[in-house]
């Protein structure tokens, strides 16, 4: 007669762990959807701050760099180098500038190149 114990612990042993296994999973809860208002308040809530500690950063990067710059309305922020000693440019009329767009790790994001770009004043969003 063949000897089976060693077969039946092995069984046992397999039930056993199956059981302790299945009975320990974590139950979680399930996830709540966001309606449409409570997503764009978070998202107003989330940039508002992201405004706040940019604004900041810009400050600090600033006052760092010893610059005098002027914001606008929307808040961009500008400095003018070299000031044209001709005549203020009329509406409808094209001119021409040059100028370079930095990150504030000082990478040149975008340039105007070396010919410049024209611009139609109070057209073109300029």
């Amino acid at each position: 007669m063949p000897n089976f114990f060693p077969f039946m612990r092995f069984l046992n042993f397999i039930l056993i762990s199956v059981f302790f296994f299945s009975c320990a999973e974590e139950k979680k809860p399930p996830k709540k959807k966001l309606t449409k208002a409570e997503v764009e308040y978070l998202s107003k809530e989330m940039n508002a701050w992201d405004k706040i500690k940019e604004k900041d950063e810009i400050n600090q990067y600033i006052k760092a760099h010893g610059y005098t710059m002027t914001e606008t309305a929307s808040g961009l922020r500008y400095m003018t180098i070299k000031k044209a000693d001709g005549p203020k440019p009329q509406p409808g009329k094209v001119v021409k500038v040059n100028y370079k767009i930095y990150l504030l790790d000082g990478t040149v994001l975008y340039t105007s190149g070396k010919e410049g770009a024209e611009f139609v004043v109070e057209k073109d969003y300029v």
